[in-house]
């Protein structure tokens, strides 16, 4: 055991986090370190919209039969139950793909999403601030307080809009 090299055991456990679909590998831009997460101002700064969503359904795309599960991404619905930044309809459309970067969810939960847009679809960053809830809601309490501060001192509108409920 003694004679394994140091930079096979590092290709091995590299090759088993990356292709990992359970965790993303969320890498310091600066020091490459894994764990990183987007800062929370940095992230409510840089995000197109920030809202309370449900998921209501998942859809699987099969676009590549050389994907060993035959899927490669999942387009999520969600249904904007508040809108904390942006405008947004009141049904968002999220396509994920199939690999460690994915922001893991499922049906009938509810989540704080931190959305920025890609080309003409939203993406979820798994290195960022968004949290099921009601786990989350110490961040959701963070964002409400740092755009009700951010409204103050700005003229720019960053209010909360209720949509009509329907859970």
């Amino acid at each position: 055991m003694k004679n394994i090299s140091p930079l096979l055991v590092l290709a091995l456990l590299s090759t088993t986090v990356i292709s990992s679909p359970a965790c993303a590998a969320c890498l310091d831009p600066k020091t490459l370190v894994s764990g990183y997460r987007v800062p929370l101002e940095s992230e409510i700064r840089s995000s197109q919209a920030i809202v309370i969503g449900k998921l209501i359904k998942t859809s699987p795309l099969q676009e590549d039969h050389d994907d060993p599960d035959g899927v490669t991404a999942h387009l999520h619905t969600i249904r904007v139950v508040r809108q904390l930044k942006g405008h947004l309809p009141a049904v968002v459309t999220v396509r994920e793909e199939n690999d460690s970067s994915r922001y893991t969810m499922r049906s009938g939960e509810k989540h704080l999403f931190f959305f920025t847009k890609s080309g003409s679809t939203f993406r979820i960053d798994s290195c960022g601030n968004s949290w099921q809830l009601p786990q989350g809601a110490d961040v959701l309490k963070q964002v409400e307080a740092q755009l009700r501060s951010k409204s103050m001192h700005s003229n720019n509108s960053f209010k909360s809009k209720p949509l009509p409920s329907a859970s």
